[in-house]
């Protein structure tokens, strides 16, 4: 099916609440508590015509149009005492890690151009630095005294495109943005624009939306080639020779996704650094520790249970990791043993591999370490990779081994297995947890067999 194609872009902004954060129940909530204090009902039509807006201009509309006996500043102090109690856990939207991390990877130029105040955007984001980490720079509307007017004047988009270096064109950036007033703003400063609008407001979906360059549903939906960006998923022949190298999606994000939405069916966030902390673990431990860290009324087994439902239409599609492909021909034309040392059960690792079994073929063994009875303990204790080793022809020294991790429990149980092991993190994952890798590369692409006293690619 042809997709639209639409003017080629360089440089990518994106709304912050609605687009990048999940906020927009909050705030209705937020608001709908502030005015009923007042003997006051907060319509969605109000809701509609603030979003996107400075932190003043929605105190003067609420105000105005609800007749508060309250002065703006007595009404922006209730809203900060509010948004200390419900956005300080704020989650991120679905889709906006995937292709946050498609953007750096792909070196292309990120900001956000938010109308919050840079207190509010701070208190927001606190927990999730190193997923902002990855943007050149902010805007805070309600704060930074270049933004003279407010959405839906263009001033926003036009200082956030100032700010990068080498002076790009407005005409080439593409803006994600929720609101109808960040419509209307991005298309002012002479930018396209994405709008992924609250589907609660569909009643007023055609006012809100008709203007935009291209609506979505989710993040998740987005299509970079559209904008002759790099594509996400390229398609991937079955054939094993093919010596095309295209990105795939690997399953943490799958994983991801999974315990972020059981835990929300809870009442409950799943936050960054419980995803770093079971990386790597095996399935009973990864339950267990959710369970304790989150207290929800589950049994391990039945979590597990829940997160097969959710993931298995999903992992049945995974799709090989930016340089696997060549590299693993590499090492099946210069006959180096190979094995697979994975914390997850046959049972799931059969689901996430049965449309690639032309290509797993080439793997001596595989250890699923969640259901091997050899494998006594999970990473980060070697036992998974003393196993594995151990499943050679010859009886190999362990350190004779290299291994390829992405995950800091994964890199300890290498190490403490006497193995020399190569880090290929999440490129959110803060650094300091890289720091005991033998050496951390970016993308499988970027292995150098030389460096390990392996044959040179060429040859």
């Amino acid at each position: 099916m042809s997709i639209p194609i639409f003017k080629p872009v360089t440089h990518v902004i994106f709304g912050l609440d609605g687009t990048l954060l999940d906020t927009r129940r909050n705030h209705r909530k937020m608001f709908t508590k502030i005015v009923n204090g007042y003997g006051k009902v907060f319509p969605d039509n109000l809701l509609l015509q603030i979003l996107g807006k400075q932190e003043m201009d929605i105190a003067n509309s609420i105000i105005y149009k609800l007749k508060l006996n309250l002065t703006h500043q007595e009404f922006l102090q209730k809203v900060r005492d509010e948004e200390e109690k419900t956005l300080k856990n704020a989650t991120l939207m679905y889709g906006v890690e995937d292709l946050l991390e498609h953007f750096h990877r792909q070196k292309i130029p990120m900001a956000v151009a938010t109308s919050s105040s840079e207190k509010s955007f701070l208190m927001k984001t606190d927990h999730l630095k190193n997923i902002f980490s990855v943007f050149h720079h902010v805007v805070t509307g309600s704060s930074d005294p270049e933004v003279k007017d407010g959405k839906p004047a263009p001033d926003i988009f036009k200082v956030c495109a100032s700010r990068f270096p080498g002076n790009p064109m407005n005409s080439e950036f593409l803006v994600f943005d929720n609101s109808p007033n960040g419509v209307t703003a991005a298309l002012a400063a002479g930018m396209q624009v994405v709008m992924i609008p609250d589907p609660i407001l569909s009643v007023w979906y055609n006012m809100s939306s008709a203007n935009a360059t291209y609506v979505l549903n989710s993040l998740e939906d987005f299509r970079p080639e559209m904008f002759s960006l790099p594509r996400t998923f390229p398609s991937i022949e079955p054939n094993f020779s093919d010596r095309e190298c295209p990105v795939f999606r690997d399953t943490e994000r799958i994983h991801k996704k999974t315990f972020t939405k059981i835990a929300k069916d809870h009442g409950k966030e799943f936050p960054d650094d419980l995803r770093i902390q079971i990386l790597g673990k095996q399935e009973m431990d990864v339950a267990i520790l959710i369970i304790n860290t989150l207290q929800l009324n589950l049994t391990p087994e039945e979590l597990l249970q829940q997160a097969r439902i959710e993931e298995e239409k999903e992992l049945q599609n995974v799709q090989l990791m930016n340089g696997v492909r060549d590299l693993l021909e590499y090492f099946c034309r210069h006959k180096i043993p190979m094995a697979v040392a994975t914390s997850s059960s046959e049972n799931s690792f059969h689901v996430k591999t049965a449309h690639l079994k032309n290509i797993f073929s080439v793997f001596h063994h595989v250890v699923t370490g969640s259901s091997d009875p050899e494998v006594k303990n999970g990473k980060p204790a070697p036992d998974i990779f003393n196993i594995c080793a151990s499943r050679f022809p010859g009886n190999p020294a362990n350190n004779q081994f290299l291994v390829f991790e992405d995950s800091p429990n994964g890199v300890t149980a290498a190490i403490a297995a006497g193995m020399q092991v190569f880090m290929i993190p999440d490129p959110m994952l803060p650094k300091e947890l890289t720091s005991n890798a033998t050496h951390v590369l970016e993308s499988m692409e970027d292995f150098c067999p030389e460096m390990v006293s392996l044959p040179p690619r060429g040859s």
